[in-house]
């Protein structure tokens, strides 16, 4: 399609160009980095393959709340009892707590977590070496995530290698893993099989009801079973066993149990309290939860953003229409139909959208890690490069490019040629609509401020406001 006259334009108005493109790049670096945040926190565990028919066991008491840590014993009792669980997997999540991997040249300090050897069935977390049924078969495997063996063993092949863990046992690598990404369990370094927590924490792990860990109990329903149609069966299941929930104040009875489906763990309102560390020698459940509040906050001021550079550019592109309005009139006399120029003009507004969006792409690739700071969770900037992540750039590139071009490109080619050949040219709708988006962007920006004011002033008001302490 003939862009030079588009190109001759923009050379002639070389200020609305920047400023359109400045604007348009500045809107969609900030729209990058919110919707990859929400889009990252709204779709945590979603890419397991049985992720709708994975729940996690949460239990309630009236001190502590709701809270997920379970004994080990408790996923496969359950699954022994209830004929609906097609499978169970506990895993001890420790990400607060580091174990020592020895070799003959270094020591490094890693997360562990430790699970049963059905872990990577019963998820879908992807192995770069290994098969998933067997790399936790042999209770002395450890699986090591993919940074971790580069910086262990290099080049060479991981596998088969001897580590000391701690300073007495010796374990086999068996498998090397992709890190766990988007996850309730980010942040693992290490998978060891259940048994070897004896060796890794200050206490023994014993597999028999009454024996505290704040291990995690995931199950797997059924197609069409939901673990929550038995939730009275199993409060009296835990009472036949004498199992108790541990409170940071003492032992107190479970008085209500729940099993939240995986995709809902993060942002599903669920902020379990958790044993302290002074209780509980650091062996805190501290999970990845999310702030559904926030991710919709960060949407909808995303579309606002997004609104006003579109009503930006409509306004720009109305205050500097003449030519264009000549242009239009030219190619009518030549004979081009109104849809043939409304799409030409269009067409122009989705190319100058593209270049805004790789400019934005690059701001945001720049900023990223101070906006992760502001958040204090890092943004995954790779998910723009997945296929899904490429369809929604495209998608949005489309939508925003059709619309903030359609309303000039009807305007403009709406005029009649014999007007604009007689100097008849008026485009009075032009100052209506102006005024209109002038106004509407005026109060959203006064309306915005004001809250940032009433936000700022609380805030300063809670860190100033006394204690009620006399020092």
């Amino acid at each position: 399609m003939e862009m030079k006259s588009f190109f001759r334009y923009l050379g002639r108005n070389k200020i609305y160009s920047l400023i359109n493109v400045i604007g348009f790049a500045l809107s969609l670096a900030f729209v990058i980095l919110t919707m990859a945040y929400t889009w990252q926190e709204s779709t945590v565990d979603h890419f397991h393959k049985d992720a709708d028919r994975i729940q996690l066991a949460f239990n309630q008491n009236p001190e502590s709340g709701w809270q997920p840590g379970d004994d080990w014993i408790v996923a496969e009792a359950l699954k022994g009892r209830f004929s609906d669980i097609e499978d169970a997997c506990p895993v001890y999540y420790m990400q607060e707590r580091t174990v020592s991997l020895r070799t003959m040249e270094q020591e490094v300090k890693v997360h562990a977590s430790f699970s049963e050897s059905n872990f990577f069935t019963f998820f879908s977390f992807p192995l770069v070496s290994g098969e998933p049924e067997e790399v936790l078969q042999d209770p002395y495997s450890v699986v090591l995530s993919e940074p971790l063996a580069q910086r262990l063993f290099g080049t060479e092949n991981p596998i088969g290698q001897s580590l000391k863990l701690d300073d007495s046992v010796y374990v086999k690598v068996s498998g090397v893993m992709k890190p766990f990404r988007n996850s309730l369990l980010s942040g693992t370094d290490v998978l060891l099989p259940m048994p070897r927590t004896a060796e890794c924490l200050p206490y023994s792990l014993e597999k028999e009801w009454g024996y505290l860990t704040v291990t995690l109990a995931f199950v797997k329903m059924h197609p069409g079973h939901d673990m929550n149609d038995h939730r009275q069966e199993v409060l009296e299941f835990y009472k036949e066993q004498g199992y108790d929930i541990f409170d940071e104040k003492g032992f107190v009875n479970c008085n209500d149990v729940w099993f939240v489906p995986l995709k809902e763990v993060h942002l599903g309102g669920f902020k379990p309290s958790v044993v302290s560390a002074e209780t509980w020698q650091g062996q805190n459940v501290v999970l990845r939860y999310g702030d559904a509040a926030l991710v919709r906050l960060l949407w909808t001021v995303s579309i606002l953003v997004l609104l006003f550079a579109i009503i930006n550019y409509i306004n720009l592109t109305l205050a500097s229409s003449e030519f264009r309005v000549k242009e239009a009139a030219a190619r009518r006399l030549l004979g081009a139909s109104r849809w043939a120029v409304q799409s030409r003009l269009m067409s122009e507004t989705v190319f100058l959208t593209f270049l805004s969006f790789l400019i934005g792409l690059l701001l945001a690739l720049a900023f990223e890690p101070e906006f992760s700071s502001i958040l204090q969770k890092p943004i995954d900037l790779g998910l723009l490069f997945s296929p899904g992540g490429v369809a929604l750039a495209v998608l949005l590139l489309l939508v925003v490019g059709l619309v903030a071009g359609g309303l000039p490109s009807v305007l403009i080619s709406s005029f009649k040629p014999v007007d604009i050949v007689n100097g008849r040219y008026r485009l009075r709708a032009k100052m209506s609509l102006g005024k209109t988006f002038l106004v509407f962007q005026n109060m959203a920006t006064f309306l915005m401020l004001s809250l940032s004011v009433v936000i700022s002033l609380q805030i300063r008001h809670l860190i100033k406001a006394p204690l009620g302490m006399i020092p």
